[in-house]
């Protein structure tokens, strides 16, 4: 089942979602896809 999600990020959480996206040569959208369902388990 799919759902889509929207979420408003301040500037210093996107600054901090790029940064930690990069480091892990993901885009943004799956690196937030790939930490909400880390944390869900």
């Amino acid at each position: 089942m799919e759902k889509t999600i929207s979420i408003r990020l301040s500037e210093d959480d996107n600054k901090f979602i790029e940064s930690a996206a990069k480091k892990e040569r993901l885009s943004k959208s799956s690196w937030i896809r790939r930490r909400i369902f880390l944390n869900n388990k």
